[in-house]
This record gives structure tokens, sequence and C-alpha cells, in this order.
């Protein structure tokens, strides 16, 4: 089988959660079946490097262009489906990437393709807008794109709801986990105090890591000895400048560590007591099911898969979005060592059982192989 992924970003995209999940998944999906080929359709970067699990990557639509206005969106959404009608009978299957809107431009026009899966990124991140004119586009989209889907994966009951109002059967939308490679997690030492509070992530406001620099003053301010790690790059300069005069007027400079991009964080991940994800608006981010396969608990907010991830695991906490709620929390596994180590262990046998890159594979190669079965019987 031959499978075309429509991502315009490519393979490659720093702690892009979609491109994490993708490079994880297909890696691990032909290491199950190498029967199966991957090419990726992609507009042009300086930077892109084939994955070792991709046949080709193809470049279409504006190239040598250092950003993606919404100009080179409509071109390259319009270059991949010029390139799909002329390569009818090669692919037995596509895959979009996220639905946003240059994916789903990009079938619009292309009948008779073979069967696509759509993997959504974020609630209400992708299916709908505020805006009124980007709003009817997507609806258009939606309805001549998703919903004429054969399948659609969600990582969360939000996202699995959204298809279905676009027009899914509920029976077409696949419930997917997210990827972890067990074999290059390091694990969390067995520890009973919580010194390093840590978060993965682009730190911006719909994360809201700034919560997290209060709950530290305030558990500073309690006698407690912790400090901050925080992984990752700034999603603006401005949101850099916010947080850093949030560290400077509570007086963190010490308390407080910034990695800025890392290419690895495991062993960062594996440093943390407790991982803490504030969270706006999320799926279920790869960050929070890599700390918990590495046995690190977690102190997240109800959004997205999260809440039910970390109680049906037992492996952290759910709060609300206040640095009073993250204090109180971080108060309690202090107070109790046993229950942080019980999270820790729970967290990491959930996350092993439910989000090993082999087994996700699996059942990705079991959901596009039935596909296939159903339209070779039409």
């Amino acid at each position: 089988m031959r499978v075309a992924i429509l991502s315009p970003w490519g393979a490659g995209g720093g702690y892009s959660g979609p491109l994490t999940f993708m490079d994880r998944l297909f890696g691990a999906v032909k290491s199950e079946d190498p029967s199966i080929s991957f090419d990726i359709i992609a507009r042009e970067r300086p930077d892109e490097v084939a994955p070792s699990w991709a046949s080709d990557v193809i470049f279409v639509g504006p190239r040598k262009s250092s950003g993606f206005s919404t100009g080179d969106q409509v071109r390259w959404g319009l270059g991949a489906n010029r390139f799909l009608r002329r390569s009818r009978g090669r692919y037995q299957c596509l895959h979009l990437q996220g639905v946003y809107l240059p994916n789903q431009l990009s079938l619009l026009a292309a009948k008779g393709l073979p069967t696509t899966t759509v993997l959504p990124v974020l609630e209400d991140g992708d299916l709908v807008s505020s805006k009124a004119l980007t709003g009817l586009m997507k609806r258009i989209l939606v309805r001549n794109v998703i919903a004429k889907a054969a399948v659609g994966i969600a990582i969360s009951d939000g996202i699995a709801r959204e298809l279905q109002a676009a027009g899914m059967a509920g029976e077409q939308v696949a419930r997917f986990g997210n990827v972890v490679e067990f074999g290059r997690v390091v694990e969390r030492a067995p520890r009973p105090d919580v010194n390093v509070l840590g978060f993965v992530g682009k730190l911006g406001p719909v994360k809201r890591p700034h919560l997290i620099l209060e709950a530290i003053r305030n558990q500073i301010d309690s006698g407690a000895n912790v400090r901050g790690l925080f992984v990752g790059p700034f999603a603006t300069p401005e949101y850099r400048r916010y947080f850093e005069q949030l560290v400077a007027r509570l007086g963190l400079e010490e308390a407080v560590e910034l990695t800025g991009f890392v290419a690895d964080p495991r062993d960062h991940i594996a440093s943390m007591d407790l991982f803490i994800l504030p969270s706006a608006s999320e799926g279920l981010p790869g960050a929070m099911v890599e700390a918990m396969a590495a046995g690190v608990p977690c102190i997240v907010t109800d959004v997205g898969a999260m809440g039910d991830v970390v109680r049906t695991s037992g492996g952290g906490s759910v709060i609300e979005p206040s640095s009073d709620g993250i204090a109180a929390c971080v108060d309690g596994y202090r107070a109790n060592p046993d229950a942080l180590t019980k999270a820790s262990s729970s967290a990491r046998a959930f996350a092993a059982q439910n989000f090993s890159a082999e087994q996700v594979a699996r059942e990705y190669i079991q959901l596009i192989h039935a596909h296939q079965s159903e339209l070779r019987t039409r």
C-alpha cells in the first residue's frame, strides 16, 4: 500500500505536536509493516529532510518562501490538488495531517481519490473559526472534504464530537492515543521529593506557563525548596517579554531555568518531579504523554483529553487554571510522598498500555486496511 501524507510543513516542526505524532506513528508503522510506503506532500523549505520512514518528499506550491501567508497557503493547496489529480492510481490512501484550510483545499476538486484519513490538531482549532469569511470557507470545505472522508482520527472526545458534527458517522471516527517511543524514554528516578516543577512545550498564552511562575513564588514563600524548569521556545516575542518581566517581578531569577528549544527533552523530563500543563486548549498533548511514560505525575487543566486521561490513569491531578490550584496540588504531593510514588507508577503503566508507538501503529494499519477492503467490495 502507498500512502500520500499531506503535510505542508513536511515532517519537521520542532515542538509541533502534530508533526511529532506523525513522525513517531509512521516510523512505527513502517517497522510493523514494511510493505506500506509513504510519500510526504509538502512545500519546500531549506531545512526539510526526509525522515527514514518516508519513500519520498514531494514539493508542491510556493518555493523559497520564508513565511506561510494566506497566498502561500492557497498556492500550496492548489498545487497539492494538481499533483494528486495527476497521480490518480498511484496511492491507495490519502492522509491529511491536520484539517486546516490548505489541506482541505487540496482535496476539494480531487474527486475519485482513495480513502482519506484526517487528523485534526486541537479542539476548536481546525473545524471552526470566529472570522466570518474564514468560517464560511471552512464550512464549505468541511461539507465537501471532511464529511466525505472515509475515516477521521481523534485524540480526544471533543475532536471526535467535532468530526461527527462535520458529518462523519460515529463508526467513521477512530480514537487514537498519542504516541510514545518507549525504547527511548528516560524514566524518572524514584524519589519522594518535590523540587522540580516542569513544563514542556511552546511558552505562550494558550498553555499559560505564567501560572506556574506564580505557584513557584507561592511555594518558596511557604519555605519549600522548588524551582521551575521550562523546556521549549517562546510562542511569540511579546509573550517572552511578558514572561521574563514576570520572572523579574516575582524575584524568581535564581529559581527558574529556561532551556529554549531542545531537540530531545527526554533527560529534562526525567529530572522533573511534577509535569504541569495549565493549558486553555489541547487535544492529547505529546509532552504530557512523554511525561507519563517517564513516570512523572501530571498536573493538568480539564481540557481536551488531558483530564480524562489523568483521572483514568491515576497518574496525576486535574486542577482549575489558577496558580493557587497548582500550588495546592504541589503541597498535597509534598505532604504525601506515597501519593507521589503511586501517581508516578500509575502514569507510566497507563502510558505503556495505551500510548506505545507499536500499539498505535498496529491500530493505524488495521484501520487503513479495513477501509481499503470496504472500497474494494463496493
